[in-house]
């Protein structure tokens, strides 16, 4: 099936359920008027017919973008991405859409304790059932170092560290 909008529109991550249905996280520029893109959510059934489509409006951020998606408990889903405030710093962004695409709650995160902001690449569901974040983040002027947080279901932050890895190598993709 060909899947597409008026305007620019792009995938960037696909997740599975525990019942089949999937999940696929795009980018659009299809539903607002600009150069900035929102997350387009089309949730297929097993038989990868069209449940729903939702795009959320992203209209307090200059820039950004949403990474990554995993499927929730609820038959939901949570995103994870990077949101570009109007001064230009950068902080984690956490969506969460209920199982009939209804924003639950959108959440901007500042990765480890001292940093100056991050950006959010993956997200993944723990063994225990709550969520793990990666990315990297600015721990200086001049310094990106990686962090990994963890939060539950509804978005709370359980833990937050940032590590100082010479590299990138910390992202998981």
């Amino acid at each position: 099936n060909i899947i597409g909008s008026r305007y620019d529109t792009y995938g960037s991550d696909i997740c599975e359920a525990e019942d089949e249905s999937k999940f696929l996280l795009m980018s659009s520029s299809s539903y607002k008027k600009g150069v900035l893109s929102d997350p387009l959510v089309i949730k297929l059934d097993r038989n990868h017919k069209s449940v729903w489509q939702t795009s959320i409006n992203r209209s307090n951020s200059r820039s950004g973008s949403i990474q990554s998606i995993v499927s929730s408990e609820d038959g939901g889903c949570i995103m994870a991405g990077t949101n570009y405030g109007q001064a230009g710093s950068s902080i984690c962004e956490i969506i969460k859409l209920n199982k009939d695409g209804g924003a639950e709650f959108r959440k901007l995160i500042k990765p480890g304790i001292d940093t100056l902001g991050g950006s959010a690449y993956r997200i993944i569901r723990s063994i225990d059932g709550n969520y793990l974040v990666t990315g990297y983040c600015q721990t200086s002027d001049i310094g990106y170092d990686n962090f990994l947080f963890k939060i539950n279901s509804k978005g709370d932050i359980l833990w937050n560290n940032a590590y100082i890895i010479d590299g990138l190598a910390f992202n998981a993709n």
